[in-house]
């Protein structure tokens, strides 16, 4: 069964969008505040530094409206199973509720070596870069990629559903009878209709981008079996210029390599179940459709 779950750090964007109200930054609600973690990652180096890039800082009172969702993340806690009676594997669903912040258990995109780290084209469309030691080799870990939603149309619809399956959908725009309106008595109105918001980005995996996945479970879980993209984040926050960063000793801020931007001020923004097996799979290519939805009418 698949899930999707609007995020309550996106609830809270959208209403602070409408308000003309600063986005603030809450403790705990940065998808960054657990990718230094010990338990995520147990390779942190020492000092935790090493290699790592100084984030540029977010301004809630002059960049609360330049926040927008711009980047995916990837786990493999979304999905679990059981063995049934005939001994076959019956799978788990394990949704997200609104108040997460964070992954189940978080996939890295890719992992190189800092000495040869991505630069140029290569770095351009991944983001949420950590670092971790492993035999003494400092390596760079990307954890986000960025997704392009500039082409994304907005669609508008109302959907009846029956028994979790949409049964029919039509395309919504005002009619003079929206803008002068009939009272309705709700107790005889049919229930399941929704007014559903959306716009659709393809997302699109490639077989050299889910070779990298599969090594870097390799390398950071020691199995390429953990490689099963089983939740999907999209992420809102601000891409930003990164001008410093440390030393792979992590005591001297250098210059940062030319071309080099962050995903600043991360959140979880829509998180959707999924399975894909991808060390099996390869790549692929899905439309993802994110939006709202609405009953056609509202009782309390």
């Amino acid at each position: 069964m698949k899930s999707i779950t609007r995020t309550a750090a996106l609830n809270r964007l959208a209403t602070c969008l409408l308000w003309g109200i600063p986005f603030d930054i809450h403790p705990n609600s940065l998808v960054t505040e657990v990718l230094n973690d010990d338990i995520l990652n147990p390779y942190v180096p020492a000092p935790a530094t090493a290699g790592q890039y100084i984030i540029p800082e977010y301004d809630p009172d002059t960049e609360t409206r330049d926040l927008k969702l711009g980047m995916i993340m990837i786990g493999r806690g979304g999905h679990g199973g059981t063995i049934d009676d005939d001994g076959e594997m019956a799978p788990i669903t394990y949704p997200h509720e609104a108040t997460h912040t964070g992954l189940f258990r978080y996939l890295p995109l890719l992992t190189r070596p800092v000495s040869g780290d991505l630069t140029g084209e290569e770095k351009a469309k991944y983001r949420l870069r950590t670092t971790m030691r492993i035999n003494n080799v400092l390596y760079a870990v990307y954890w986000g990629k960025l997704i392009d939603t500039s082409s994304s149309e907005i669609i508008e619809v109302i959907e009846t559903v029956e028994n979790g399956k949409v049964v029919s959908s039509r395309p919504y725009t005002p009619t003079a009878n929206d803008a002068r309106p009939e009272k309705t008595d709700i107790q005889q109105t049919a229930t399941g209709v929704y007014l559903r918001t959306y716009a659709g980005i393809n997302l699109a995996f490639s077989n050299d981008e889910i070779e990298d996945i599969v090594n870097a479970c390799e390398l950071m879980y020691g199995s390429a079996n953990k490689a099963v993209i089983s939740e999907i984040a999209f992420c809102f926050g601000i891409d930003k210029k990164v001008s410093t960063m440390y030393s792979e000793a992590g005591t001297t801020v250098i210059q940062a390599p030319a071309d080099t931007y962050e995903f600043v001020a991360p959140h979880l923004g829509t998180i959707e179940s999924t399975f894909k097996p991808v060390e099996f799979t390869g790549g692929f290519l899905d439309t993802k459709n994110i939006g709202v939805s609405e009953p056609l009418f509202g009782a309390r």
